[in-house]
């Protein structure tokens, strides 16, 4: 196998999987949700400046 990443995960193939796929879903939900909340603020702080 010459591939470096794995198929399904876009891991390195060599590293252990370590995180279920339910933590990983887990971090990516966070992940999200704090994007999500930035996008939400800046928003905020532009109308905010711009009056």
């Amino acid at each position: 196998m010459h591939c470096r990443v794995g198929p399904r995960t876009g891991e390195a193939v060599g590293e252990p999987v370590t995180e279920t796929a339910t933590v990983q879903v887990d971090r990516w939900r966070r992940l999200a949700a704090r994007a999500a909340e930035q996008r939400a603020e800046s928003t905020l702080a532009w109308r905010a400046a711009t009056g």
